[in-house]
């Protein structure tokens, strides 16, 4: 029995990876049924973490985060049949993204601006009044907005619901 579709937080052979705990998963073939497995996991080489034989049909397991920056990490799993014969290892590689760049991030807060400019409130503008020739005319006993121009003083008739007609 081998795994095949070996996958790391879903992806295969992901490059760029988040920092966090690994999601590793995997699938079946050359037997009739899974029923153990072994995974070991390396960072730039060296052994992180080894679970050992674990008794079980699952086809994924959790992994510790590899910490660090551009990590280049590999997994691989053996499995089991239900013969209780091993198989062959499968290896996966990921990379793990950048943990800080320190050229973009400043390691002291950057200061507060100075001047005038930023501490000066704005002064809330006047809404602009309506001249004599603005086409924004309002009835004179109820300053609802007229529905039509005026032409002559009074020759207009007032919106609807103005309860003063004249």
């Amino acid at each position: 029995m081998r795994a095949i579709n070996l996958k790391t937080n879903h992806l295969t052979a992901p490059l760029g990876m988040d920092a966090g705990p690994l999601f590793l998963s995997w699938q079946c073939v050359d037997g009739v049924r899974q029923t153990a497995y072994e995974i070991e996991l390396t960072a730039n080489g060296e052994t992180v973490w080894h679970s050992g034989k674990v008794q079980s049909a699952a086809v994924h397991a959790d992994a510790p985060t590899v910490g660090g920056s551009r990590v280049r990490g590999c997994w691989r799993v053996r499995l089991w049949d239900e013969n209780d014969t091993p198989g062959a290892w499968s290896e996966a590689r990921f990379e793990t993204g950048l943990a800080q760049c320190p050229g973009m991030m400043p390691s002291t807060p950057l200061p507060a601006p100075t001047g005038s400019a930023s501490r000066r409130k704005k002064k809330p503008q006047a809404r602009a009044q309506p001249s004599r020739t603005s086409p924004i005319v309002r009835h004179r006993t109820c300053a609802k907005p007229l529905l039509q121009p005026r032409v002559k003083r009074g020759c207009t008739l007032p919106p609807r619901g103005c309860m003063r007609y004249g």
